[in-house]
């Protein structure tokens, strides 16, 4: 406990008008005692080894006023055993008195950062059924409430941008109808009834590789197009010298109710009938990678993870499946934790549904080769890729992670052009393909 007395504020020089003399010894003291309880909840470096002219009339500053917001002169201390013990009257003292803005700038950094954090936890977050109830006006529950309107509505805009970025495919230009010189396109052929149910294949002129590569666009599940320019343009220009023909789908989407498990099998359904042409294009029906972006990452991890959605719509083996920043790996957890507000739209609230449409719950044997890429600008890109290759690794597949910095669309856009992160997809190729 610190009392007034103890804490000899009289004057010791001018750059330190009120530091007790022995005060960082003890508060380093402190500091070793709480790292060697390991009390996690505790700041790691809560005490700075030496404080400046400056932070120690700070300091000192912030414990005067301490004392004259507790009129007793104590501040109970912690035990680091147990959790700081504040009387509930000194609580409803300090909500009457100050604001939350005010409880932050005397406590964080000033007096000492082990009580300073412990108390706004118990403030913010452990006050007892009665004194919450007592409580229900005043400044610094009117201050919270405030923050915590300030913090919803951070959270939503962050949310709102990353939605934008999840559905870039729908937007954006068509690639320029132009091909490298004995290059060929068809677009539009049907491999079902339905009119989304279409598929562009691009062809190279002289020496065909006997690949395929199978693209399948993103779009949040609900939006999108085949032939967009950050679909299509620079794989095509890098893959088609190569001899690969290069094949993108559209499939059944719904803004009002889309359906992953629809889009799923239509994907399988486009497998089959690509591996079903490919001879006509002059490549090899088993030469097939399937590759997707985004929602349509999903789509193909989904495939991979359970190969019998492929196989009941006729589709063989395929080589391997290039699954380019999907955020939608675990399902489950996904769904558990704040996500994507369309997230809600697109999977619903049944945890059944979670697991049928989550690629990691499908994983019943050793998926086909896959790479996935994820976008380490992305707060859950690449821990659920990592989730997903731990489960798939225990089963014996071969799946490898590729972070990348770079955005979820640049993910996209930027596949084909010259640089490592094309390389390392094509070098992934490579190792499914050759002979």
């Amino acid at each position: 406990m610190w009392k007034e007395s103890e804490l000899k504020l009289e004057p010791k020089s001018e750059d330190n008008p009120y530091l007790p003399e022995d005060y960082v010894a003890k508060a380093k003291a402190e500091a070793d005692h709480s790292r060697r309880f390991n009390v996690d909840y505790m700041m790691a470096d809560a005490v700075p080894p030496a404080l400046s002219a400056f932070e120690q009339k700070l300091l000192a500053s912030a414990q005067q006023q301490i004392l004259k917001m507790f009129s007793d002169g104590s501040l109970v201390m912690p035990d680091y055993a147990n959790r700081i013990k504040i009387p509930a009257d000194l609580v409803q003292k300090i909500y009457s008195l100050i604001d939350y803005d005010a409880v932050l700038e005397l406590l964080r950094p000033k007096i000492n950062e082990l009580v300073a954090k412990k108390i706004l936890h118990v403030l913010t977050e452990e006050l007892s059924a009665d004194v919450k109830k007592t409580m229900s006006t005043g400044p610094i529950r009117d201050k919270l409430r405030e923050r915590a309107a300030q913090r919803q509505e951070a959270a939503q805009k962050k949310d709102d941008a990353a939605a934008v970025d999840e559905m870039e495919d729908s937007g954006g230009a068509r690639a320029g109808t132009s091909l490298p010189p004995d290059m060929t396109a068809e677009r539009d052929l049907a491999y079902g009834s339905d009119a989304q149910q279409r598929l562009d294949v691009y062809r190279p002129g002289h020496h065909p590789s006997g690949l395929v590569i199978l693209m399948v666009h993103g779009g949040a599940w609900m939006r999108g197009d085949k032939g967009m320019g950050r679909v299509v343009t620079n794989k095509v220009a890098h893959w088609l010298p190569q001899g690969h023909v290069f094949v993108t789908i559209n499939y059944r989407m719904s803004d009002r109710q889309p359906d992953p498990m629809q889009e799923a099998d239509d994907v399988a359904r486009a497998l089959a009938h690509v591996q079903a042409k490919a001879t006509s294009w002059g490549a090899d029906p088993a030469r097939v990678v399937l590759m997707g972006h985004s929602a349509g990452a999903h789509l193909v991890a989904l495939l991979s993870a359970d190969q019998a959605i492929a196989t009941r719509q006729g589709a063989k083996p395929w080589l391997g499946t290039v699954s380019l920043d999907s955020a939608a790996l675990d399902l489950v957890a996904i769904m558990q934790i704040r996500h994507l507000g369309f997230y809600d739209r697109v999977f619903g609230s049944d945890p059944a549904y979670w697991r049928e449409a989550s690629p990691l719950h499908r994983l019943t044997g050793a998926p086909p080769p896959m790479l996935l890429v994820c976008s380490s600008q992305r707060k859950i890109a690449c821990p659920n890729a990592k989730a997903f290759l731990a489960r798939a690794s225990s089963l014996g597949a071969r799946v490898t992670d590729l972070p990348e910095d770079l955005s979820h669309s640049q993910i996209n856009e930027r596949l084909g052009l010259p640089g490592p992160y094309t390389d390392a997809v094509d070098s992934f190729i490579r190792s499914v393909s050759s002979k």
